[in-house]
Order: C-alpha cells, then structure tokens, then sequence
C-alpha cells in the first residue's frame, strides 16, 4: 500500500491498495485525518517515527504489529515537502517464520544445556509455555510404569482454575 498524507495527516494521495486496506474507497478518503482510519498509529512507532522522518528529512523504515489487520507491517517512511510518503507491506509470513525459527533454536538450545532429562524436559516445558501456551504438562511412562509428570504454567492466578479443570478432566481419560 502507498499513502501521502499532508503535515496536517490528511490522506493526500492512496493507491488501490491502501483502499483495501483502510477499507474505504480514495474518493471518501482524501483530506480526512489518517487516525480517524489508522487510530493505533498514533500508539505504536508510526507517529514517533514520522515526526523524527519529517523533523530530521531522512527516511524511515520499522516493523509494527497492527491488532486491527491482525497483520505485521513493514512501513517505510518517507518525508516530503509538507507531508509524507508511506509504504506498508504485509510481512506477517515473514515474521512467523522468525518466530518458528527462534522458537526452535531455544528449544534446541534447552534441551542441550542438561544431560538430565527430567531437568531437559522441565526447561522445555517452561520455554513452551514462554512462547505458546498458558500451561504445559509433559506426562512420561517411565520403565516401572509408574507416570510422572512435568508441569510449566506462567502462574497467572486467574487462570489457575481453567488449569485445575484441564487437569481433572485429563485424569479421567
């Protein structure tokens, strides 16, 4: 998506793109304030990062998460005579993929720090529950038959309940 907006944040100029994205059509779009449309750019590093853009006359270029899209933005920034210029790219892929892989790497790296597989397994479940989870519970057979188990959770109290149910409900299984 391309987008100018004027020193004032009025949408001077949007591509077809950014109409999808906003959801609006250009015609309904030009000269109304950008936050109207936009209104976490004002929270996240846009506003910081376009008033640095246009103060300093340098380009920028960031990451943002935008809860609305639920999408990751590349946003390149790029000042003008009073206004603007901005790009927005979708790289939510991309930045799965770095997720997935920085995950793997700290599993990798747990599981290699302990000989003791009790201790391994314990930090494992701690780095799930660091990335993805509420709660994790790793269940092992061991040679006599008895089970044991290894829990993680991220203590938080409100979810202690939920956390007792799971359990119970897996204990009758």
């Amino acid at each position: 998506s391309f987008i100018v907006v004027d020193s004032q944040w009025k949408y001077k100029y949007l591509n077809r793109n950014a109409e999808k994205l906003l959801g609006h059509k250009k015609v309904y779009l030009i000269g109304k304030n950008m936050f109207k449309f936009l209104p976490e750019s004002k929270k996240n590093l846009f506003l910081t990062y376009a008033k640095k853009a246009l103060k300093t006359n340098k380009p920028f270029k960031f990451d943002t998460y935008s809860s609305r899209l639920n999408e990751w933005l590349e946003v390149r920034l790029y000042p003008l005579t009073n206004a603007i210029s901005f790009y927005l790219t979708d790289i939510s892929m991309r930045k799965r993929a770095e997720f997935r892989q920085e995950f793997i790497s700290k599993i990798n790296s747990t599981i290699a720090l302990s000989l003791d597989y009790n201790m391994a397994l314990q930090n494992v479940a701690k780095v799930i529950v660091s990335y993805l989870a509420d709660y994790c519970r790793i269940v092992i057979l061991e040679e006599d038959e008895k089970i044991k188990e290894i829990n993680a959770d991220n203590s938080n109290p409100k979810k202690i309940s939920l956390k007792i149910k799971l359990y119970e409900n897996y204990e009758h299984m």
